[in-house]
C-alpha cells in the first residue's frame, strides 16, 4: 500500500513538474524572448551602437535570446510531442552548451556595462577614456571567446541515461559545474555589478559637490563683483561732489 502511494505522489510531482516547466516556458516565450527581441532591436540603431554601454547591453541581449530561444522552445515541443534531450545525445549535448555558455556571455556582459558606466562617470581622464566603443567590443570579443572556451567541458560529461540528460557517475563534473555556475554565472558577476554601481553614485555625489562648490564660488564672485562696482559708483561719486565744492569755492 506504502509504496503504491510513494508511486502515485511520484508521478503526481513528475506531473507539476512537467506542467511548470511548460508554463515557465510560455512565460520566457511571451516575455523573455519578446522582450530580447526588441533591445536587439533597439541597441542596433545607429545611435545607440556610438554609446558603449549599449553595446554591451546590445550583446547580452543576443546572448540571452539565444538561451531562452533553446531553452523554452524545445521544452514547449517536449510537452505536447516528445523530449529530443531524452533519445538523442548530441541533441543533449549541443543544447546544454548552448544553454550555460550564452548565460556566461550575457551575465559578464552586464557587469562590464556597469564597469563601463563606473569609469565614465569617474573624474580621471584616462579612466574615462576606457568608456568607449572601440574598448568595448574588444572587451566583448575576451568575454564571448573565453565563455565559449570554457563551457566546452559540457558536452563531454553531459549524456543521457534513463531519459534523463544529466552529469551521471562523476563527481568531480558535478561539483565543477555546480561550482562554477554559483561562482561564475551568478555570485562574481553580481558582485561586480553591485560594487561598482555604489561606485557610480560615489562619483555622481561627487559630482554634484564639486558642481556646488562651483556654483558657489560663481555666486560669491558674483556677489564680490557687484560689491565693487557698489564701491567704485560710491567713490565716483564722491568724486563728483569733491569736484563740484572745489570747483564752487
Amino acid at each position: 500500500m506504502s509504496s503504491t502511494n510513494q508511486t502515485s505522489l511520484s508521478s503526481l510531482l513528475l506531473s507539476i513538474q512537467h506542467n511548470a516547466l511548460f508554463v515557465i516556458s510560455w512565460f520566457y516565450v511571451t516575455f523573455g524572448i519578446a522582450g530580447c527581441f526588441l533591445n536587439i532591436l533597439l541597441f542596433s540603431k545607429k545611435q545607440f551602437r556610438q554609446i558603449s554601454c549599449c553595446t554591451y547591453f546590445l550583446v547580452a541581449s543576443v546572448a540571452m535570446f539565444i538561451q531562452l530561444v533553446i531553452y523554452s522552445v524545445p521544452s514547449i515541443y517536449a510537452f505536447y510531442y516528445f523530449n529530443p534531450m531524452s533519445y538523442y545525445p548530441i541533441y543533449c549535448k549541443v543544447r546544454m552548451y548552448l544553454v550555460l555558455s550564452p548565460s556566461l556571455i550575457y551575465n559578464w556582459s552586464y557587469a562590464a556595462s556597469t564597469f563601463d558606466r563606473y569609469a565614465l562617470s569617474s573624474a580621471n581622464a584616462r579612466l574615462r577614456q576606457l568608456a568607449k566603443v572601440k574598448i568595448a567590443v574588444r572587451v566583448l570579443v575576451v568575454i564571448c571567446l573565453v565563455s565559449l572556451t570554457f563551457s566546452i567541458y559540457v558536452p563531454v560529461v553531459y549524456e543521457i541515461k534513463s531519459s534523463t540528460c544529466s552529469i551521471f557517475n562523476n563527481p568531480s563534473a558535478t561539483l565543477f559545474t555546480t561550482l562554477s555556475t554559483i561562482l561564475l554565472n551568478t555570485f562574481i558577476p553580481t558582485m561586480i555589478i553591485i560594487v561598482y554601481t555604489l561606485l557610480i553614485w560615489k562619483n555622481l555625489k561627487e559630482k554634484r559637490q564639486r558642481r556646488q562648490q562651483l556654483f558657489n564660488r560663481e555666486n560669491n564672485n558674483s556677489v564680490q563683483q557687484k560689491q565693487h562696482r557698489q564701491a567704485l559708483r560710491m567713490l565716483f561719486l564722491q568724486y563728483q561732489q569733491c569736484y563740484f565744492i572745489l570747483h564752487h569755492k
